[in-house]
């Protein structure tokens, strides 16, 4: 479990409610995230949600960035097991992925 933490594989969706929406959606997709927004009604009034689908290693700045944006913000991460077909951005592979992979 530690190594694996470590090499923090994979990809997690961070969930912020926010009622500074807008300002935090610029930011992050200034960064060039893809940040998908909805709009909801919290206990005090109108609130903003925002969905992230990032790597894992990703989601502590992601954080850091929306907490130093809107220091009340509420935060959720959740892994992704299964997601759609939407096609993300492919980065070639690198190290040992491209010694194996078969050409």
């Amino acid at each position: 479990m530690a190594i694996e933490h470590r090499l923090a594989l994979g990809r997690q969706v961070v969930r912020i409610i926010t009622r500074q929406g807008s300002v935090l959606v610029a930011a992050l997709r200034e960064a060039g995230l893809r940040v998908t927004q909805f709009d909801g009604q919290g206990r005090d009034g109108p609130v903003q949600e925002l969905f992230i689908e990032i790597e894992r290693k990703q989601v502590r700045n992601i954080v850091a960035q929306a907490r130093a944006l809107d220091p009340r913000c509420y935060y959720l991460v959740d892994d992704v097991r299964l997601a759609s077909s939407a096609e993300l951005p492919r980065r070639d592979p690198g190290g040992w992925r491209a010694i194996l992979k078969p050409k």
